[in-house]
């Protein structure tokens, strides 16, 4: 038994068991919540988004530029299956949609395809390859992947957003 495991033994002495430091059990959904919290939410606002834990807007008087992170239905404890959806259409138009259609509410979802009037799309597509849906992991680290999404956003994303909103 080395040195720490005596003395953590001696430590904890009340039948708690004792986990070597570098044993850590952490789920998909904890390491997907840190990469969003800790990298992706700061860039985005960097790049002039507003909003965090998945749900974002860039802002703009005259449009509804919304960039969302959709997680996949079969995601569970030990993985998170995620894309990342972007929907810009003019305030003006938005209201027009409402007008006919109230049950849309007052602002579109990133989520949500509304049709010709409203454009929306993946982030795969627009990069020009199908579509693109990234995997947290409870066991790995999730910075390689974080710095994915944001090169495609900041490549294909931004882009995709000025020329609807221009």
């Amino acid at each position: 038994m080395s040195a720490y495991e005596t003395f953590m033994k001696w430590r904890l002495r009340n039948n708690v068991p004792i986990k070597p430091p570098f044993e850590c059990h952490v789920t998909a959904q904890e390491r997907y919540k840190l990469m969003v919290d800790t990298t992706i939410s700061p860039r985005l606002r960097e790049l002039g988004f507003k909003g965090s834990g998945g749900r974002y807007e860039l802002a703009s008087a005259s449009h509804w530029a919304l960039l969302g992170f959709q997680k996949s239905a079969y995601s569970n404890r030990q993985a998170i299956r995620f894309t990342v959806n972007l929907t810009a259409v003019a305030r003006d138009v938005w209201a027009r949609e409402v007008e006919e259609h109230p049950y849309l509410g007052k602002r579109p979802s990133a989520g949500v395809d509304y049709g010709e009037a409203v454009p929306h799309d993946r982030i795969g597509p627009i990069a020009g390859h199908e579509d693109t849906w990234w995997d947290v992991r409870a066991d790995e680290e999730s910075v390689v992947t974080a710095t994915e999404v944001l090169a495609e956003i900041e490549e294909f994303g931004l882009p995709w957003f000025h020329r609807h909103m221009g």
